[in-house]
């Protein structure tokens, strides 16, 4: 596709709108070949300078939105954890603990990462050790009580609980810890935490001879500062569609990622713009799901162009297009979506 992956949710809306945009603006060719989606430019500078400022005004008018539903995000949140939810208590949790639409308090932090380590979500107890280990939050400081909580947090199958426990047994410098933190690290890892392979890395290039107080080298609230709430929302929707910590639903997912997809984030997107086309967890509305997974599409989602080439192929919610569909299909594949390129060889009888 003729799309360049540096574009604003702002600007993605204007463009999918049908609104003018103007092309050197907004990182895109001027020949987008995806059909109800038109980029038309200025012929004078004087044009362009007025398109330029609309284009500021929607921006600003878009972030204004976003905030919006942020905020109408987190009370809905709220809700679901003062009800009991067990997602939506660790998500506050983080919310807490990170400062994100509310104000930091440890305090608050421990006692929600409790409410849903009672509830059984295996991270909770993770952050709960962690609090013990630093004696934030109202706990006082205590490492058994901490290596405690991590144990318990690893038995219940906690990526974090793994690496904190691993970064534990690997600061006592004797060879049996250090073989159970590779353990544990190695076991983070294959559960899909990207943080445990700096550890791994680390250790593979020193060796298991060299002491390394891995402690001091992460703070654990800044790295957490990067995971921010729609992201929780996305991840939440995963939990819920596959089974993972909560009972399958496919309908609470879609809520979760409502939420998400509100608060701008373009996986949960491409996730409601699937579940709008096959019909799992809300009535099947191909219009919808088009309308989604173009406005994905366009940010690079690579799952988002893969779905929509099957809508122009299957002519559903949009006209039949074998040519738009290829080149949606290898964008994917040249985004490093090996399936993409399989069934785009397939169209082409390669």
């Amino acid at each position: 596709m003729n799309i360049r992956k540096s574009i604003s949710l702002a600007l993605i809306a204007c463009i999918v709108s049908g609104n003018i945009c103007f092309a050197e603006d907004i990182n895109l060719k001027p020949n987008i070949n995806l059909p109800g989606i038109k980029v038309d430019l200025p012929k004078t500078k004087e044009e362009a300078k007025m398109m330029k400022e609309q284009q500021k005004e929607a921006a600003k008018e878009e972030k204004a939105l976003q905030e919006a539903q942020k905020k109408e995000a987190f009370t809905k949140l709220e809700n679901m954890a003062n009800a009991g939810e067990v997602q939506s208590m660790y998500i506050l949790a983080h919310a807490y603990y990170t400062g994100q639409q509310v104000e930091e308090n440890d305090v608050l932090a421990v006692n929600w990462w409790k409410k849903a380590a009672d509830a059984l979500y295996p991270d909770a107890d993770a952050w709960i050790g962690l609090s013990f280990a630093e004696g934030f939050g109202g706990s006082p400081q205590n490492q058994v009580s901490a290596d405690r909580r991590y144990e318990r947090a690893v038995e219940r199958g906690s990526s974090y609980g793994a690496i904190i426990l691993g970064i534990e047994k690997y600061r006592k410098n004797d060879i049996d810890n250090k073989n159970e933190a590779i353990f544990l690290f190695e076991k983070a890892r294959s559960q899909g935490n990207p943080l445990a392979e700096q550890f791994l890395k680390s250790i593979r290039e020193k060796g298991t001879d060299t002491n390394q107080d891995f402690r001091n080298r992460i703070d654990w609230k800044k790295e957490m500062k990067k995971i921010p709430l729609d992201e929780m929302y996305y991840i939440a929707g995963i939990n819920a569609y596959t089974g993972n910590i909560v009972k399958k639903d496919y309908g609470i997912a879609v809520r979760w990622w409502e939420l998400a997809s509100d608060a701008g984030n373009i996986k949960a997107k491409t996730m409601l713009g699937i579940s709008y086309y096959t019909g799992r967890g809300i009535g099947q509305n191909y219009t919808k799901a088009v309308e989604l997974l173009k406005e994905a599409a366009l940010s690079g989602n690579t799952l988002a162009e893969f779905t929509l080439a099957k809508a122009y192929l299957a002519g559903n919610g949009v006209r039949y297009n074998r040519s738009v569909a290829l080149e949606l299909l290898r964008d994917a594949q040249n985004r490093g979506m090996k399936e993409a390129g399989n069934l785009a060889d397939n169209l082409e009888g390669r």
